[in-house]
């Protein structure tokens, strides 16, 4: 392909590519373009950016969620099989911060997304209109490449808490509305031999939440472990490889961006220990997220 046809090509659509990805595409065409019904699209050519057919179908993302010190960042480079991601740097970070990185496993291109949940029960003082900032902006990138096709809970070995609780409704109830997969990878396990047995002896507990994965792995991702470990690394990273690309959906989880985030929005706020006054929340949602004034008072409405 030329460089004067990358920027845009022109592509036609079936019945069965159109009734797919219809909400995909009311996102990315253009108001003179759409139309409203998915049976008219195919009486003409869209005209699409390439780059987002290619993110939006080529690509699946992989969002992987926990708390401060669960090894998020350890279990990319694991994934990865390098060190793609600075496990040193993410001590204080906000909730929803997210940090992505495009990596291949066999045929499959992954973009995972390094994202930090919450770090207790409650979000605490002006954390609050910084998390809604962000997840505004993890919907907005989500909603740009084809959504969620997967969920990766990541927590370290150990009792339940509230804060992996409430962790589990944000991402598997809030943010994708019980409608992508989940699994889980629970960390920290390089004492236990064999490292299953943790899950066998623990997976009861998790009932009571509603805390319900399709799959999980029991793993360590600690680097300096590397030499000492390196035969078991390999086996846990090719068992974690296994398990994502078992799960992964084709589809991605891609609705209404609007509606998407009022609801994790508002989510957020129920949780904020001194949620802000309404003319904070909306000029944080101008200047933060880029909202109109219009728009801000729409999302406070909701």
């Amino acid at each position: 392909m030329s460089s004067s046809q990358a920027g845009r090509v022109s592509l036609f659509l079936t019945v069965t590519d159109v009734r797919m990805k219809w909400m995909h595409l009311q996102d990315i065409l253009t108001p003179k373009d759409r139309c409203n019904d998915y049976e008219t699209v195919f009486e003409y050519p869209v005209q699409v950016d390439v780059e987002e057919v290619i993110s939006g179908e080529g690509r699946k993302n992989i969002i992987i969620f926990g708390g401060t010190g669960a090894g998020k960042s350890s279990l990319a480079n694991l994934i990865a099989g390098r060190n793609i991601a600075d496990t040193s740097s993410r001590a204080h970070g906000c909730t929803m911060e997210s940090r992505s990185y495009d990596i291949k496993i066999e045929a499959n291109n992954l973009q995972l997304f390094d994202t930090m949940g919450l770090n207790g029960p409650e979000i605490q003082g002006n954390e609050h209109l910084e998390a809604i900032a962000k997840a505004y902006d993890l919907i907005d990138r989500l909603g740009n490449s084809g959504g969620i096709q997967l969920l990766v809970f990541c927590i370290r070995g150990g009792r339940i808490t509230k804060t992996i609780h409430q962790n589990w409704r944000l991402f598997d109830d809030v943010l994708c509305d019980k409608g992508v997969p989940t699994v889980m990878v629970i960390t920290g396990l390089e004492h236990a031999d064999p490292m299953e047995r943790w899950w066998t002896d623990n997976h009861l507990h998790f009932k009571p939440y509603g805390i319900t994965a399709v799959g999980q792995a029991c793993v360590t991702a600690i680097p300096d472990l590397d030499r000492l470990y390196e035969e078991k690394l390999n086996i846990l990273k090719l068992k974690v490889r296994e398990l994502l690309l078992r799960h992964c959906e084709d589809l991605g989880y891609n609705v209404g961006r609007h509606n998407w985030f009022v609801r994790v929005a508002k989510f957020i706020r129920s949780l904020s220990s001194h949620p802000p006054s309404r003319n904070d929340m909306q000029n944080a949602l101008v200047k933060k997220c880029g909202l109109s004034k219009i728009d801000a008072a729409r999302v406070e409405e909701k």
